[in-house]
């Protein structure tokens, strides 16, 4: 094998494109089952690569190449003691899309093709990941790519009757307003299709579904607001998150299969260095860890106003703080407010703006703008 190797790596490329893309070599385990919303398009350079795909096991050899759809789970790992060395592209189904002009996506039922011409189409697009793009450079390729995928690939859905454009509507909408709550029927009116064609539609046409595709829109966002290194608890609540807890496990599920992209930028990533399965866990978690604690500041303040302004909606607490086992939450009330216990912890009502009326069992208060009150534990509001 020419790409011989003490210790397993990844790199990623750090130039600014409109694709990501990855080089590694790994000597046995490489990562365990995921999946993206993205194509994962790759050849093998060197060795045999060994991944469970649809079902079943395949192996990628040099000559081939590697398309993975969107959203279908996959692995990874070497199939030989020598190991293998690699090159990956993920990119958008939108990309695709916008130069297929609405037809389903192309789909190589195993993930695997020996045809020349999508070996020839994706190399422009794996190139060494030190090497940069010049846009228009990027841009042909993706458009040859496409174009040969159409060619190559065949379809999964051969269903006719969607509507491109209405789902492109659903989807600009989604990246506009991805951090509030949104429902299928609220796609279906910025989108004017039914919502159930629409659902069928963006599967068809993105590869994955409306819900899922609202998800990832929004840990890349807590992605990119960590590589600042701002503090989790705010990322989760203007990501539009219910809290800390809800964001951190599928933002770092990734992470844990050192699969695509998730800390371009990170330096930490080109040193990496796995040696085998067991040390592959230890390792992460120390990746992990770091990443999670880099610059996060012990203080920052909360602007209020601009936590308000984050609410689509009535009744939505979001978690702005965290000390010791409190958290701090703002919310919007119009109307009543259920009746609830806290036997466990105190409770501190502080009105920014407006008037609240509180009832407990024995009488009522009224708070207004700037007023507040703590209700002890085993209090009734």
């Amino acid at each position: 094998m020419s790409q011989q190797q003490s210790a397993d790596w990844v790199r990623l490329a750090q130039s600014p494109s409109r694709t990501e893309r990855i080089e590694a070599f790994f000597g046995g385990h490489g990562y365990e089952p995921h999946r993206h919303d993205t194509y994962v398009i790759g050849q093998t350079i060197a060795g045999v690569q060994s991944f469970h795909y649809r079902g079943g096991l395949q192996h990628s050899l040099p000559g081939g190449t590697m398309v993975l759809h969107p959203d279908e789970i996959h692995d990874g790992e070497a199939g030989t003691e020598a190991g293998f060395h690699y090159r990956m592209v993920y990119i958008e189904p939108a990309l695709i899309q916008k130069i297929l002009g609405g037809r389903p996506l192309p789909f190589i039922p195993d993930g695997l093709s020996a045809d020349p011409r999508l070996r020839r189409a994706a190399q422009p697009l794996l190139k060494a990941v030190t090497d940069t793009f010049e846009p228009l450079e990027e841009e042909d390729a993706l458009y040859d790519l496409a174009q040969t995928l159409a060619v190559v690939g065949g379809q999964r859905s051969r269903r006719q009757a969607f509507d491109y454009l209405a789902a492109e509507r659903a989807r600009e909408y989604i990246h506009a307003c991805f951090m509030q709550d949104m429902t299928l029927d609220t796609l279906s009116q910025v989108s004017g299709r039914d919502r159930w064609s629409l659902s069928r539609d963006f599967r068809t046409l993105y590869g994955t579904s409306p819900w899922r595709y609202v998800m990832m829109r929004r840990l890349d966002f807590c992605r990119q607001r960590m590589r600042a290194g701002e503090r989790l608890v705010d990322i989760a609540a203007d990501a539009g998150f219910a809290d800390q807890s809800h964001m951190t496990r599928p933002v770092y599920q990734p992470l844990w299969s050192l699969s695509g992209p998730l800390a371009a930028g990170d330096p930490r990533l080109a040193r990496f260095r796995l040696h085998n399965r067991s040390s592959v866990t230890a390792a992460r978690r120390t990746m992990l860890t770091a990443f999670i604690t880099r610059r996060q500041p012990m203080y920052q303040l909360v602007n209020l106003a601009h936590k308000f302004s984050l609410f689509s909606e009535q009744w939505q607490p979001k978690v702005v703080a965290e000390m010791n086992d409190y958290q701090f939450k703002v919310v919007r009330i119009a109307g009543d407010f259920i009746w609830h216990s806290h036997p466990e912890t105190d409770e501190t009502l502080m009105v920014v703006e407006g008037v609240l009326r509180v009832d407990f069992r024995d009488g009522h208060v009224l708070l207004k703008a700037g007023e507040m009150i703590v209700v002890p534990a085993r209090g009734g509001t």
